[in-house]
C-alpha cells in the first residue's frame, strides 16, 4: 500500500531548489486531490544534525546543493 503518490514529481522536479536539493521534495500523501478544496502547502522544513554549520549562511545555502551535504547532513 502507498501512503504517497509522485504524481506531482514532474512538476516539482521543475522547482529550482528541488533540482539542487532534491531531498526536500515534499511528500504528498496518496489521497491529495482526491477531495476539494483542493490545497498543498509548502513549506522548508529540514532537520540537519546539531552541528551542522551548512544551512547558517542563506545565501550560500539557496546557492548551494546536496552536494554541500556531508552522508550525516544528507540522512
Amino acid at each position: 500500500m502507498h501512503y504517497y503518490t509522485e504524481n506531482f514529481d514532474n512538476k516539482l522536479d521543475s522547482i529550482e531548489i528541488y533540482q539542487r536539493y532534491s531531498l526536500l521534495k515534499p511528500f504528498v500523501g496518496s489521497n491529495y486531490g482526491t477531495t476539494y478544496p483542493k490545497i498543498l502547502l509548502i513549506a522548508e522544513s529540514h532537520y540537519l544534525p546539531p552541528e551542522s554549520k551548512v544551512h547558517i549562511d542563506v545565501e550560500s545555502w539557496y546557492a548551494g546543493s546536496e552536494e554541500n551535504l556531508n552522508p550525516e547532513e544528507q540522512k
